[in-house]
């Protein structure tokens, strides 16, 4: 069950979701290329061989100027629907730092993607990962579904963090089940810090997934992380994915830091590179993030 706090965090992040959309674009404003006989009137166009003669607007077609002109047809575009599959990293480093902030920050973004998506009247699936796929439900309608789903995910990440052997992390194993069983194109929101084994994702099946489905990248970013970097002395470090304790110098730590930073820009070329996107979204007190994550949420959800 989700803590009264962490409650209270989610149905205030539902309410900013639904401010913002309200603000910016109206619900089922997304549509597909598709043309059809859908509700939304889009155009009127010449009649061309083959088109549906149920479409024909005589109204206008009988306003011609001339007896020559062609007739008139309406056009209107079939509603999208959009399946969205959250990517959760639920693994041990999601617990870093001696208080919840980042695990609550990555549930406050799980939740605001799977707000945004019910809002749009769109169904939301998550894979949850950790050292394995330890999380996977299929998409489905509905705020009750959200709710149910966070509440999954809370579970899990409890559950991982009452675990003391070591584990590498494996978002490898989250792609290749998506690659696998995900029939039909979807939107593909990756939240993870992209640590321990959550980098080194295989570039073939990234290309596949990236080729089908519009895949865009956020990495929680939380204070405690940003301040870590900044110790002086040796410090203690225990790795919360092996289990090693490790003592670190000022200039080691710096070597640390910067290899991580390597490994995380690489990640990140790739994703672009191949059609997809990635933002880092540091957390603030008054939510700011929650502008930048439904902007590009839109931006990508809707031009698709």
């Amino acid at each position: 069950m989700l803590p009264k706090e962490l409650q209270d965090r989610l149905q205030e992040i539902d309410g900013l979701v639904s401010y913002r959309l309200s603000k910016g674009l109206r619900i089922g404003e997304h549509r597909s290329r598709k043309t059809g006989s859908g509700l939304d009137f889009i155009n009127i166009r010449e009649y061309e061989p083959g088109d549906d003669l149920h479409q024909i607007d005589w109204r206008a077609s009988a306003a011609r100027t001339t007896d020559d002109a062609p007739l008139l047809v309406k056009e209107f575009v079939e509603p999208k629907e959009v399946l969205t599959v959250m990517v959760a990293d639920l693994s041990r480093s999601i617990l870093f730092g001696s208080s919840p902030l980042k695990s609550y920050f990555l549930m406050e973004l799980l939740g605001a993607i799977a707000f945004t998506s019910s809002h749009l009247g769109d169904a939301v699936g998550c894979v949850g990962f950790d050292q394995e796929v330890c999380l996977s439900l299929k998409p489905r309608g509905g705020k009750n579904q959200v709710y149910y789903l966070l509440e999954q995910l809370w579970e899990k990440l409890e559950q991982g963090s009452k675990k003391f052997q070591p584990q590498t992390t494996d978002l490898n194993a989250a792609l290749r089940q998506i690659e696998q069983q995900s029939r039909r194109p979807c939107f593909l929101p990756i939240v993870s810090d992209f640590l321990g084994g959550a980098h080194a994702v295989d570039r073939a099946v990234l290309k596949s997934l990236a080729l089908r489905h519009d895949l865009i990248a956020f990495r929680p970013v939380v204070p405690e992380e940003e301040n870590f970097k900044r110790r002086y002395g040796f410090i203690k470090i225990r790795d919360v994915e092996t289990g090693q304790t490790v003592r670190l110098s000022q200039k080691d730590l710096v070597v640390v830091m910067a290899e991580l930073n390597k490994q995380k820009e690489a990640l990140q070329k790739d994703v672009i590179g191949l059609g997809g996107d990635w933002i880092d979204l540091p957390w603030d007190t008054e939510k700011k993030y929650l502008d930048r994550l439904v902007e590009k949420f839109l931006e990508r959800r809707i031009l698709r």
